[in-house]
């Protein structure tokens, strides 16, 4: 999702919860009030972003990767 878009949907909500889907862990997640981490369509961990790195749990690992592909492609 383009940021400028994002922050369009942030200023507009009003008070109204949003709802996204995503398996990408971009900019989305580092704004969501909580994230629910889901595996095999079960309720794994839920918080923020940042707790959920911070506990190193099974959301921590699939971030972790992700991160790494995306500063990889920026290396070169």
């Amino acid at each position: 999702m383009p940021a400028d878009l994002f922050e369009t949907l942030r200023r507009i909500r009003r008070g109204k919860t949003m709802l996204f889907s995503t398996h990408r862990y971009g900019n989305l997640v580092q704004h969501a009030n909580t994230v629910v981490f889901m595996q095999d369509g079960k309720v794994v961990e839920q918080g923020t972003h940042g707790e959920l790195v911070q506990k190193d749990g099974a959301y921590a690992v699939m971030w972790k990767l992700q991160a790494q592909a995306f500063l990889a492609a920026t290396a070169h």
